[in-house]
């Protein structure tokens, strides 16, 4: 029998508990040793028989979000996975392990064989905790007709924005925030040593405190305005009373006029209460350049394609430990409503626990089979080595790109997933005043869309009269073709036909150019920004890629929208230099149709 064991190993806080359990159990990241206990150290959930949480010294094997000490990370595992916590059968167990979204090539990862050769686990699926939201949604009656949604997951070392359509990430949307729990507990631990009382070596007892008197403010100058006052017109200002860890084992919060723990060590706070939290919305405060929250969620939606924007920002889904400060969500709201379009809807979703919601949903996600093609086995493992990682996950990571994203600058080189083309369609004899916007109003009538793209000049930055709007199924793409075809807009009769058909012509003409002998190095991004010199470029240049490694195979095509473009592009390049080798650029297709190579 095959159990399945959900571990969501945050930075901070583990979250691991069986498919079959109502609950995650919780244990902590580290491991601990304490001054009044030398001889002990305490792992994980050992924290808990600790009667001392006064100058801990915490040992962790993760910094910055990413896992850096292996060591460490393993004997953790060990507790958590042991006899005395979960007692895992490893043979008997399929694992569903969250990572990072995004690890950097220079820190190795040790999980596989820590996984497999050494735990023995049945098999293996390795994603992130927003991954397992937008999973669930796609198995999911109440979500899953939703298609799109954006995570932002502020946890302990970092806050993540990713948005996804339909499972998959868009990677061109992902943002960072180096800003997360451990920031705003290390600036309330110096602004309280320097103002009143040295507590930087109180991590613990700090962390606690953050959590019992920090707030969001929803207006951070009237806040400072009332932190001034005197006497009762101050609303904010507040006594925490210290544990003396022998009545008292965790901090708590009395006002001012209050004589409860009188005699215990305390703190006044007061500005600190809603100035730490800010730094979720404002990080240039403490120096660190970076959008907040809210303008990082109008930026990563405004980088997927138009189509999704909307839905995107009807289906935002707040996670991690930072989103309990109250008036968070909230604030949220406010500050991203400046950010986008008033034509939006921006709406949260209501999550009971943003600590173990990404574990509840991939509990439930698991339940509904989304899971089951996505496990690697040990076997498979032993076969092929961690490269099986990227073979079973590359089509299920990979970015659904828009046209107008492959063009921005942020763009890296790499397999790209194309557009539907037969859910495509040409729309011609454009008015130099439609915009994308004008576009995506009138096709939406005809069905969902995902995507508009007009190929713009160069230099000008006009569009050329034409362009491209990609719907969600093929039965709309056909639907808009019989009911928009030859209206007028803007007084213009528009041609909208199938895309194949559109191309058709130029195909046989000979607009469709060889590039052969091409670098490994270049891109896409590169072939368009070189051969759009020389006209218009109807679709992105397609560089033939190795489907399991995404290499290049050393020749791409590239499409004009005239002959002459064409004719231009092969005069002038073939034989050129590009990354150090001399190209050739020959038509594709000869004026017969006939294909040469």
């Amino acid at each position: 029998m095959s159990y399945t064991l959900i571990f969501d190993n945050g930075c901070s806080t583990i979250k691991a508990g069986y498919v079959k359990d109502d609950q995650p159990k919780l244990f902590p990241n580290c491991i601990i040793k304490t001054k009044t206990d030398r001889k002990r150290v305490f792992v994980a959930d050992e924290v808990e028989e600790c009667r001392d949480h006064s100058s801990i010294f915490f040992l962790t094997p993760a910094e910055k979000g990413y896992i850096v000490n292996w060591d460490v990370e393993q004997q953790i595992w060990d507790r958590v996975f042991g006899k005395n916590a979960l007692n895992v059968s490893f043979s008997d167990t399929r694992l569903i392990m969250t990572d990072t979204i995004y690890s950097v090539p220079a820190i190795r990862d040790f999980s596989d064989e820590i996984l497999f050769e050494q735990y023995g686990f049945h098999s293996v699926v390795k994603t992130s905790a927003s991954s397992l939201v937008a999973m669930a949604d796609t198995v999911s009656q109440e979500y899953k007709d939703q298609l799109c949604c954006i995570v932002v997951d502020t946890g302990f070392s970092f806050t993540h924005i990713v948005p996804y359509y339909n499972g998959k990430v868009i990677r061109e949307g992902i943002l960072r925030i180096d800003v997360g729990g451990k920031v705003l507990t290390n600036l309330l631990k110096e602004w309280i040593s320097y103002r009143q009382l040295n507590v930087m070596e109180e991590t613990y007892v700090m962390n606690e405190c953050k959590e019992d008197i920090c707030f969001v403010a929803d207006d951070f100058a009237k806040h400072m305005d009332i932190a001034k006052c005197r006497g009762k017109e101050n609303t904010i200002v507040q006594d925490y009373v210290l544990p003396d860890f022998n009545i008292h084992n965790r901090g708590f919060v009395r006002s001012p006029e209050d004589n409860v723990g009188d005699d215990l060590q305390k703190l006044r706070v007061n500005i600190e209460r809603f100035a730490v939290p800010e730094t979720l919305f404002t990080p240039s405060d403490i120096g660190i350049a970076q959008m907040g929250i809210p303008e990082a969620i109008a930026t990563a939606v405004k980088k997927c394609p138009y189509g999704m924007r909307g839905r995107l920002l009807n289906n935002i889904v707040l996670c991690g430990g930072n989103v309990l400060f109250p008036g968070f969500k909230e604030r949220v709201v406010k500050d991203l409503r400046p950010f986008v379009d008033q034509i939006y809807d921006i709406q949260l979703r209501d999550v009971a626990n943003p600590i173990t919601y990404a574990w509840h949903c991939g509990q439930n996600s698991v339940k509904l089979g989304a899971w089951d093609d996505k496990f690697v086995s040990k076997a498979e493992y032993s076969e092929h080595g961690s490269v099986i990682w990227r073979k079973k996950f590359f089509h299920f990571l990979e970015t659904y790109v828009s046209y107008t994203a492959i063009l921005s600058p942020n763009m890296s080189a790499g397999p790209i997933l194309e557009r539907n083309q037969d859910a495509t369609i040409y729309v011609g004899g454009l008015d130099e005043k439609v915009t994308d916007a004008i576009l995506w109003e009138l096709f939406v009538q005809a069905g969902p869309v995902v995507s508009v793209n007009m190929p713009k000049d160069r230099v000008t930055s006009s569009h050329q009269g034409f362009g491209f709007i990609e719907f969600m199924g093929e039965e709309d793409a056909d639907y808009a073709i019989k009911i928009m075809n030859m209206i007028k807009l803007y007084g213009k009769p528009i041609k909208v036909v199938n895309k194949a058909s559109a191309h058709e012509k130029n195909m046989d003409v000979g607009a469709n150019v060889f590039v052969g002998n091409l670098d490994p190095e270049v891109d896409e991004k590169l072939l368009f920004d070189t051969f759009s010199a020389f006209g218009v470029i109807l679709q992105v240049p397609k560089i033939m890629r190795d489907a399991e490694t995404g290499n290049s195979k050393g020749f791409a095509f590239v499409n004009f929208a005239s002959f002459e473009a064409s004719d231009s592009a092969i005069e002038a390049m073939n034989g050129q230099f590009l990354c150090n080798r001399a190209i050739t650029v020959s038509y594709a297709f000869k004026k017969d149709t006939k294909v040469y190579l």
